[in-house]
């Protein structure tokens, strides 16, 4: 890999660093060259440039930007992290939810109590929204909770989701969406 590359892959790697990799979060393109050792002319450069390749996200006209899905794909591939949560979480497939099924529906009834908190929801739609995750919550207390039962919730809530024009939660759990 050339010092260019280096330098591309340090910078994303350090942007996903601070902002927990997640999409929406953002950090100062300065103080991300700084950790790696760019003056702010240098970093700002960077930034456009990986803006123009649409693997960063200017989030405020101060200069705060985001990682894109396609900065982690790259990052992904470079082997600098383990693959994104859209191309790699995906529910067992298993009657009844693992473990792991668990863990990964926990993170997302968070992130959707985010997006519900953050939105301006009509409120029969805010309802449909809370008893489908009041429902999700309650398969998961269950001691053997019904793989059909959370992937009927997930659908009404991929609905949902989309009419609220918040896909950046259904291209961070793609898969699980899906199936």
């Amino acid at each position: 890999m050339d010092a260019r590359a280096e330098h591309i892959n340090d910078f994303l790697y350090e942007l996903h660093r601070q902002t927990d990799g997640n999409i929406e979060n953002q950090a100062s393109m300065h103080e991300v060259g700084e950790h790696i050792g760019l003056a702010k002319t240098a970093a700002a450069a960077l930034a456009e440039e990986l803006m123009l390749n649409d693997l960063v996200e200017l989030k405020t006209l101060a200069g705060e930007i985001g990682i894109t899905q396609a900065g982690l794909d790259m990052l992904a591939q470079s082997g600098r992290i383990q693959q994104t949560l859209g191309q790699v979480q995906r529910l067992s497939g298993e009657e009844v939810l693992t473990d792991d099924d668990r863990s990964i529906l926990h993170s997302l009834v968070g992130d959707i109590q985010k997006v519900i908190a953050t939105s301006e929801l009509e409120y029969p739609r805010l309802e449909e929204m809370i008893v489908d995750l009041k429902t999700m919550e309650v398969q998961l207390l269950s001691k053997r909770p019904k793989t059909t039962i959370v992937q009927a919730i997930l659908e009404s809530l991929s609905v949902s989701l989309k009419t609220l024009h918040r896909s950046e939660i259904l291209v961070k759990y793609g898969n699980i969406f899906k199936g």
